[in-house]
């Protein structure tokens, strides 16, 4: 369809765009594990008013494998020697007196002794020149706020030259919230010398329980609790083990409800969670880590929004190769907290789920060819891509909530000079005036934009526009006979958003109706034989390849076949 000019209409319903004056973005990771470099990526390529971290900075304290299991074995013998001898402290200290001219120790044990103080001096070298590489690319950053906490596998954090940045057993004011840390975990760590960690000190003393962190966040009544360690039944639950959280930090929650938790630690247990004013959050590692059949990819942080001081939205998001991505935002909305999935594909690589498939065979292949496309996308693409998500947040601004799907050669990655941009508008909170095709007109404001940049010599050509306010309701009452609905599942399970979120809002509620999704395939499957049969189409693939060609990139043979198996088997 052609865009056809209408008034301005009254805004219906309201919601977030951009972050305002008076907010304040707080960027949360944790268990970095030596991705120094994708730590300094992450600075340089994100902005918050400050960065909170939370422990396991390093994760690899030998050189080799052959040096870590060496002085894990020291560990363990050291271990079975303080239990014969009922003696309390560190492996150090039981080591270095067994040194000692007065010592009673025979010579086995004296050559062990030895093997332990030196491999573990070793270690604080090589613990302190990461440290010290650390301190040196935050100091490229000066212009940021970052603040750090240990975990079970840091030192003494005031040892090192990021004293000046460590929260552990500290608080801070910052823009009118009082933000305090504790670090450490109430593990012991295979590999790491116990005398340089920071001790979690809590459990039962002289037959009583005591608790450093409850005394501490007792004392300190912060807003926001920065820790490595989780609060018990919260964020904190192991496979085989159940939670294994602090219970004095889940004391003084339930006394004090803090507005804000942040935690690490236990990887599997990411997420946000909400509980009687207390909002917890975990964002799984940010560097990668070694289980015990694979290594698990890191690159996870949250990107929080408080406005006046309290929570609004946060985003998990994921340091790509390429790119940042986000996941799922996480909101509150009449009391109950909201998971907005945005990548289910990312999520699920997480949670270590299969992926779900898609059942429309033809839908699949399109998918596939598009990526490799996508793989080679034009930096005139993402130029377009850009200009089109200044649209959004212009008018989003007005009150207007906009997004758009992509078809043709941006859809694909590919555009160049003098491509068209092809559209397809969803409009929210909107009166929809429909057209004799049942499409939506388009509302003034955002017609002008279009006008304004067609003068600029970029074509714009919109092809469809759905009102999501009628998609909602038809999805809710399983009207599958809904032409709106019918197209807004073609083009969701083909085109390429810009402003998922507006999007994902109602598509997302898709997932709870399984009747409707069979339903509405069976129709996207005739959608797409419909569009395989023209000619454009398949004259729009040959066009996409040539550009590919001209680049000096040639089809695999797989992706050949499969193009050829999607335009000849709808």
């Amino acid at each position: 369809m052609k865009p056809v000019s209408e008034p301005a209409v009254q805004r219906r319903r309201s919601r977030p765009i951009l972050k305002r004056k008076d907010d304040m973005r707080i960027i949360y990771l944790t268990d970095i594990h030596d991705a120094f470099k994708n730590l300094e990526r992450l600075l340089s390529e994100t902005r918050a008013d400050i960065y909170l971290i939370g422990g396991d900075l390093i994760y690899s304290v030998f050189p080799s494998h052959a040096k870590a299991w060496k002085f894990i074995a020291l560990q363990e013998y050291f271990q079975k020697i303080r239990k014969m001898q009922d003696r309390e402290g560190d492996l150090y200290t039981i080591a270095a007196e067994m040194l000692s001219s007065n010592a009673r120790a025979d010579d086995e044990q004296i050559r062990q002794a030895e093997n332990y103080v030196k491999l573990s001096d070793e270690a604080r070298k090589r613990l302190l020149d990461k440290y010290d590489a650390l301190a040196e690319t935050f100091s490229g950053f000066s212009e940021k706020r970052i603040v750090v906490i240990p975990g079970n596998y840091d030192m003494d954090l005031d040892l090192t030259p990021l004293k000046d940045r460590n929260l552990h057993l500290r608080s801070m004011e910052f823009r009118g919230m009082k933000i305090s840390g504790y670090g450490g975990a109430a593990v012991s760590t295979p590999g790491v010398p116990d005398h340089l960690c920071v001790r979690f000190r809590e459990g039962q003393r002289a037959g009583t329980f005591f608790s450093e962190p409850y005394e501490f966040f007792k004392k300190e009544k912060p807003d926001i609790c920065l820790l490595h360690h989780p609060p018990y039944g919260f964020l904190d639950t192991l496979q085989g083990q159940g939670s294994v959280g602090s219970v004095g930090i889940r004391n003084f929650i339930d006394e004090e409800a803090p507005k804000v938790v942040l935690s690490g630690h236990v990887h599997e247990a990411w997420g946000c969670r909400y509980r009687q004013g207390t909002f917890f959050l975990n964002p799984s590692n940010f560097g990668k880590y070694v289980e015990i059949h694979q290594i698990k990819e890191g690159g996870y942080f949250f990107d929080l929004i408080l406005e006046s001081g309290e929570f609004h939205v946060a985003t998990l998001r994921k340091l790509d190769a390429r790119q940042t991505l986000d996941l799922a935002d996480y909101v509150l909305r009449d009391g109950e907290l909201r998971k907005l999935a945005l990548d289910e594909h990312q999520i699920n690589r997480l949670t270590g789920q299969a992926p779900r498939q898609n059942h429309i065979r033809s839908v699949s292949r399109f998918r596939r060819v598009k990526q490799f496309f996508l793989n080679y996308e034009t930096e005139e693409s993402r130029r377009m891509i850009r200009e089109l998500r200044g649209i959004y947040r212009d008018i989003g601004n007005r009150g207007m909530h906009v997004a758009f799907d992509l078809l043709g050669s941006l859809n694909f990655g590919i555009a160049d000079r003098g491509s068209d941009i092809d559209l397809i508008v969803y409009l929210r909170g909107e009166e929809c005036l429909t057209d004799p095709n049942d499409a939506c007109s388009i509302p003034q404001p955002l017609q002008a934009v279009f006008e304004a940049l067609r003068a600029g010599h970029m074509e714009i050509e919109v092809c469809d526009s759905l009102d999501l306010d009628r998609v909602e309701k038809a999805i809710r009452n399983e009207d599958s006979n809904d032409t709106q609905l019918q197209r807004f599942a073609f083009y969701r399970s083909i085109c390429r958003p810009v402003n998922l979120r507006l999007i994902k809002e109602v598509e997302s509620l898709l997932l709870d109706k399984p009747a409707l999704r069979k339903k509405l395939a069976a129709m996207v499957r005739e959608y797409i034989r419909i569009m395989i049969s023209s000619f454009r189409h398949i004259y729009s693939f040959k066009k996409y390849q040539t550009r590919l060609i001209e680049k000096g990139i040639r089809m695999p043979k797989e992706i050949s076949d499969l193009l050829g198996k999607y335009l000849q088997k709808a």
